[in-house]
């Protein structure tokens, strides 16, 4: 009877040591992956993924979407601009169109051109990657 009771703790214990050990490696592989991560895309899935899709797929007839998106690349010119103040109005996107006003991003010159290039080169998107210096001369120049 005393064996039985002693087999019952010590595989009691072997569970929760177990599931520890489980736990301990799902936390340490969360921090591993938050370490190694792109920061031109944290920034983008901090500020942007919330409206415009993890991937950049925008929602439904509301958000327009980034990915393999004709607007951006007309439009590269005002794309700081837009990051930091926003825009409204009526905006085409690969045909259709969007009335939603995007509220601006309170970010520094570096965490625009990492939003930029990020969003520039994911999802289907080959649009060439700009420098801090392209950033600043259009953050010089919004409206």
């Amino acid at each position: 009877m005393e064996n039985e009771i002693q087999d019952k703790k010590g595989m009691k214990k072997t569970i929760l040591v177990a599931f520890a050990i489980l736990i301990g490696f799902f936390v340490i592989s969360k921090i591993l992956s938050s370490i190694s991560s792109d920061p031109a895309q944290q920034s983008y899935e901090k500020h942007c993924a919330s409206c415009h899709g993890v991937n950049g797929e925008g929602l439904k007839d509301l958000i327009p979407p980034l990915a393999n998106a004709d607007w951006l690349l007309e439009n590269q010119d005002k794309f700081a601009c837009i990051i930091k103040n926003g825009i409204s109005g009526n905006l085409v996107v690969n045909g259709k169109t969007y009335n939603q006003a995007m509220d601006g991003k309170n970010l520094n010159d570096v965490q625009i051109y990492n939003i930029i290039n990020y969003i520039n080169q994911s999802w289907g998107n080959d649009i060439a990657v700009i420098t801090t210096e392209d950033v600043q001369k259009q953050l010089l120049n919004c409206k």
